[in-house]
């Protein structure tokens, strides 16, 4: 039970001077001092990503098809558990905004049974998390704004969600009384990758829980996966997330041929 909450709970989740430092950061930030354009996907770019976190790998891509679409893709491999296929559309608006589509997931025939009868009865869950992993669905049409706000939409959809996959398990249903769930996001400004400009942004989540258990688990998790940043490039509104112990490398093409390689490991922590 312990190893999927924590596939689940992973999935979830300024100085004065012209450039500011966070000291996670590995690169410098030129300080954001307005909002910025719309974040919209660009039709000529696609998306390729591999991650690996202790016995997990993950690989991902994402690219426009039919001029209106975002077509996205996922291979979970939990090692000798088996592996799993998901894939999803979202509908791209005239303004830039993501709507999510159905989110379809296939089993490898070597899964693990009991691994698999446990996952699914976190599926709903899993699905509705996938997509925000690594397309941050919620900054699209709109822009981003230079102050750390919070985002009661995400800290209520999170929140939510970790309720539910507590309330189906009888040992895990009485750690969602009193549970609390806080998400900001800051857009710290711009860096150069290899002469591609991206926006900063820093998302924090933290708990509160009068569960003295369940509240050790969650502080373990924000001081490992509670703090993110993205990435988002510029010309193709893609975005690259950096997260501690969670190493990324992706790849964005232009028409076909490789742009840019970035190894999140380099961006921070």
């Amino acid at each position: 039970m312990k190893k999927i909450l924590e596939i689940i709970v992973l999935g979830l989740l300024l100085n004065f001077s012209s450039f500011a430092e966070e000291p996670e950061l590995n690169v410098s930030v030129k300080k954001a001092f307005e909002e910025t354009d719309i974040i919209k996907i660009n039709e000529n770019y696609s998306l390729k990503c591999k991650a690996e976190i202790d016995d997990y790998k993950m690989l991902f891509s994402s690219k426009v098809i039919y001029s209106k679409i975002l077509r996205s893709e996922g291979v979970f491999n939990y090692g000798d558990d088996g592996s799993m296929h998901l894939k999803f559309d979202a509908k791209i608006s005239t303004k830039g905004k993501l709507t999510n589509g159905k989110v379809k997931i296939n089993y490898s025939s070597d899964m693990d049974k009991d691994f698999k009868k446990e996952f699914k009865k976190f599926e709903p869950f899993f699905k509705e998390m996938f997509s925000d992993s690594f397309l941050s669905l919620s900054i699209y049409g709109k822009t981003l704004l230079p102050i750390k706000i919070e985002d009661k939409k995400l800290s209520k959809k999170v929140l939510n969600m970790m309720k539910k996959i507590f309330a189906t398990d009888k040992e895990l249903k009485k750690f969602s009384q009193g549970l609390k769930l806080y998400a900001y996001n800051h857009y710290l400004g711009t860096t150069l990758i290899e002469k591609e400009k991206f926006y900063v942004v820093k998302t924090f989540i933290s708990f509160e829980s009068p569960n003295e258990e369940l509240n050790e688990f969650l502080k373990q998790m924000e001081e490992s996966e509670g703090l993110v940043y993205t990435f988002i490039h510029v010309n193709s509104g893609f975005a690259i997330q950096a997260q501690q112990e969670f190493d990324t490398i992706c790849t964005i093409n232009v028409q076909g041929k490789e742009l840019i390689k970035v190894d999140s490991s380099d961006l921070a922590f």
